[in-house]
């Protein structure tokens, strides 16, 4: 490879030296293998790009949760208050779920079943019971919160299911 630098497109082309009577076969530019190594390498990023932006705003990408809306932030953030010690927290934020949007509630509070806290998931229970009680009778697949992890993971699995099935009618 040659030490030399490439050369810019504003500069002028270096000058060539005499040509003798046989030329040697000329190796390919290592400034040209370079400049087209770039312009694949532009070109596969740029499809890159696209195929990516249209894969990340396909519907079913932000139902992973992977990018939350503000109001998914706003039901998490009081979700999250449903495991306070203080009753008032706790009562506060089950009226603010209960006013809040069915269909980014029910799949957190499904989510939540799964809390490794006691009093989260009782509270969870106790207000996905009354939001569905239309539709469930109050029954929640028989998800009981202090029921063995693997009889609640089941439940839990039941209500998803049931919930991709009713969600567009809820």
């Amino acid at each position: 490879m040659s030490s030399e630098a490439c050369p810019r497109p504003d500069e002028p082309a270096p000058a060539e030296p005499p040509k003798s009577a046989s030329p040697a076969p000329e190796a390919p530019s290592v400034c040209h293998g370079l400049q087209a190594n770039r312009a694949t390498a532009f070109l596969a990023v740029a499809v890159l790009y696209v195929v990516l932006l249209g894969f990340l705003t396909v519907d079913e990408v932000f139902d992973l949760g992977w990018y939350p809306t503000k109001l998914e932030r706003q039901v998490n953030a009081q979700i999250a208050d449903l495991g306070s010690p203080e009753e008032s927290r706790r009562r506060a934020a089950k009226e603010t779920l209960a006013k809040s949007e069915a269909f980014v509630v029910v799949p957190a509070l499904i989510r939540t079943l799964g809390s490794p806290d006691d009093r989260t998931r009782g509270e969870a229970a106790d207000l996905l019971r009354s939001l569905t009680t239309e539709h469930l009778s109050g029954d929640l697949m028989g998800f009981r919160p202090d029921e063995p992890e693997g009889d609640r993971r089941a439940a839990q699995d039941r209500l998803r299911s049931w919930w991709e099935r009713v969600k567009d009618d809820f």
